[in-house]
């Protein structure tokens, strides 16, 4: 066995961030339903350094992003409720969305987040 970790992807435009994030769940469980993806959205400003031909990011938007993400469960998108309703974002077909709130750590307060599960049938996948 073996662990493949994809850390990031930056888009300049929120809604395409969602689509591609949609079309990789659906995506990954049609070739192996045996891969988890865990996938967080968020938006903001940060620091973009590129250092030894590597472009890495920085800043409270990126730990925030990474925070969010770790409140997946597999196969979901989750993201704040502002996030989605601020960018105009629609729960997809095969998706259900489950509102929660959650403490991000390193973070203060509570987070109100969103999760967009991928469905099969009747089933959370």
């Amino acid at each position: 066995p073996f662990t493949f970790r994809f850390d990031r992807a930056v888009f300049t435009d929120s809604k395409l961030a969602a689509e591609a994030a949609v079309r990789i769940i659906k995506h990954v469980r049609e070739i192996n339903p045996r891969i988890c993806v865990k996938i967080g959205l968020h938006a903001g400003p940060c620091l973009a350094v590129n250092s030894n031909d590597k472009l890495d990011y920085f800043g409270t938007t990126v730990n925030r992003a990474a925070r969010i993400q770790g409140q997946s469960l597999g196969n979901d998108i989750v993201m704040s409720i502002d996030f989605e309703h601020s960018h105009g974002l629609r729960i997809p077909d095969q998706f259900t969305r489950m509102p929660f709130q959650s403490t991000l750590k390193g973070l203060k307060g509570t987070a109100d987040l969103v999760r967009w599960s991928y469905v099969q049938g009747n089933k959370r996948i």
